[in-house]
């Protein structure tokens, strides 16, 4: 499955792998298994509802959560940080 990001997710990165170095190798690993299989338990992905309607969202640590746009076999990472960050 082909996935991409958006800007806004590039610059969230950019800010979260400065504060927490580890997250660039835990995030390319997590992406991988994302491509291979929506469906790995270790993902918790999940359907978005309310404002984030039509948007999905995985787990990529205890704190930190990704949201993701799924269309036509086509992943776009939207947004990236903690649980009150992405959520508010």
């Amino acid at each position: 499955m082909k996935i991409t990001s958006s800007t806004h997710f590039d610059n969230q990165y950019i800010k979260i792998v400065k504060k927490k170095p580890g997250v660039k190798t835990l995030l390319e690993g997590t992406i991988m298994l994302l491509g291979e299989s929506m469906r790995a338990p270790s993902l918790s992905v999940h359907k978005l509802s309310g404002r984030l309607n039509g948007y999905w969202a995985f787990s990529l640590a205890h704190d930190l959560r990704v949201i993701f746009e799924w269309k036509n076999d086509k992943i776009t990472l939207v947004n990236i940080g903690t649980h009150d960050e992405i959520y508010r």
